[in-house]
Formats: structure tokens, sequence, C-alpha cells
């Protein structure tokens, strides 16, 4: 009986292909998370102002049937009146029935709605608000609102918040 030895293979990678495997993947991960990151916020920041667009909307229509805009306690409150802004009577969440954009709290006559019926939270979790002395250029004016990507703060508005003014007709 004779035998014979089968020749040494070798199979699968060194220490050192790995090891160059291993570095590849990371510098491609390296490129890849940060453009990913800035891609998903231009995502959250897009999708914030559709949302503020439509709470703009409503706020419109609301205000169209019942004479009145989101305020506490209903108070009577539309662009181009006598009475102007409001001072001090921000909502910080406009899914409240006091809102009267979801439901209503009895303080909205004729009331028509619901006007908006997505959520009422920005992407990153934050409750959309609205704002009827947001200054502009030492104008004050009624505004829908997200705090943006660092969720600060209530009236100290900084470059990340989104804003859109409520059109006075």
């Amino acid at each position: 009986m004779r035998l014979t030895l089968i020749p040494k293979t070798n199979r699968g990678f060194t220490l050192s292909e790995l090891m160059i495997c291993i570095a590849i993947i990371g510098i491609l991960a390296g490129i890849a998370i940060p453009s990913y990151i800035k891609y998903r916020e231009r995502g959250f920041i897009a999708q914030a102002t559709g949302d503020l667009k439509k709470l703009q909307r409503a706020v419109q229509d609301l205000g169209h049937d019942t004479g009145r805009w989101p305020t506490k306690g209903g108070t009577k409150l539309m662009a181009g009146e006598a009475t102007g802004i409001i001072f001090d009577n921000e909502l910080w969440d406009l899914s409240v029935d006091e809102a009267g954009l979801a439901a209503t709290d009895g303080n909205y006559p004729q009331w028509q709605g619901p006007y908006y019926t997505e959520p009422f939270q920005d992407p990153w979790g934050t409750n959309y608000f609205m704002d009827h002395d947001y200054e502009i250029n030492g104008r004050r004016m009624s505004a829908v609102g997200s705090f943006g990507p660092n969720k600060c703060c209530q009236n100290a508005y900084d470059d990340d918040d989104i804003i859109l003014i409520i059109p006075s007709n």
C-alpha cells in the first residue's frame, strides 16, 4: 500500500489581507456616513417645511371659517384687524383643542374642521408652534414654525429654526 501526500493549498486570507480590507471598508464608511447624515438632515428640513406649509394653510382656513386663528383660549386674532398682534400668545403645541386645528374647544364659532390631520411634531420630535409676535426687521407677524434639529428654544429663535409667516391676506 502506497501513501500519496496531497499538497497543502492555501485557502483563505492572510492577516495582512484582512487588515487591508478592513481599512478600505473603514475609509469608505468614513466618506459615506457624513454624506448620509447631511442627506437625511436635508430630508427632515424638507419634511418640516412641507408640514409647515400645510399648517399655514390650515390656519388660514380656520381663520376664514371662524374669524379666529389658533390662540390661547380662542382669542379673536386675524391679520389686518385693528387688534393686530397679541403679545405672548404663543401656542407651543398646535394639537391641543384650544388651537382649533384638529378639534375645537368650543371657542371657534362655525368651526368646520379638522383643518389639519398630519402629525403635529416635526421630524426631530418637537411640536410645531404658532407665534403671534414673531419679529422680522422690526415688524411683528404671526408665524408657524419648528425649532429645527437643535430643538431649542421657546422665544429664543436661532439659525436652524424653520419659520413660515402667515400671510395677512
